[in-house]
């Protein structure tokens, strides 16, 4: 399992970033996708463009944080609002064939009542649930990276090297 798919809410980005950072760590820098937005074509659908970067991930975790689920004022789920891709991420996962995970931060501890959730995303009560409460509770997800790793993950991602070098000098 070498890559990764984030689902999030932006409250919870703070806790995707320590994931996706230890998990480059481990696993190499393209190897978790966070933001699925950011490089979206203008022609293609934001479903299509999800299950695209699902179908190259091995693994999708939902992080599920405080404000991640419930009703909005005006009586709707939050899990519907037209703004955020987190009802279509979690919707997509649901229907394909990759490993689902769920990872409860930010002091959840359960998973949200089910009136709180959309018909079509009840599937997630179905799945693992991990408690991330502590850096120890990350380190039975990920383990931490050793030294080496780091090591590594440093020259590869800050162009130590990158100096130009004369031709001729070599000749």
């Amino acid at each position: 399992m070498n890559r990764l798919y984030l689902c999030y809410r932006n409250q919870d980005s703070a806790v995707a970033d320590v994931i996706a950072g230890r998990w480059r760590i481990k696993h190499g820098r393209h190897s978790v996708v966070i933001d699925p937005l950011r490089d979206k074509p203008d022609n293609i659908s934001l479903l299509m463009h999800i299950e695209t970067k699902m179908l190259h991930a091995d693994a999708i975790w939902i992080l599920i944080g405080q404000q991640w689920s419930g009703i909005d004022e005006y009586g709707r789920y939050r899990l519907s609002t037209a703004d955020i891709p987190i009802h279509s991420e979690v919707q997509q996962a649901l229907n394909m064939d990759i490993p689902v995970s769920i990872l409860l931060v930010n002091g959840v501890e359960g998973l949200p009542p089910p009136d709180e959730i959309p018909d079509e995303l009840q599937g997630i009560y179905d799945l693992p649930v991990c408690v991330i409460d502590s850096p120890q509770a990350l380190d039975r997800v990920i383990s931490p990276p050793s030294l080496w790793q780091r090591i590594k993950y440093f020259f590869a991602t800050s162009n130590v090297f990158s100096t130009p070098r004369r031709a001729s000098r070599w000749r």
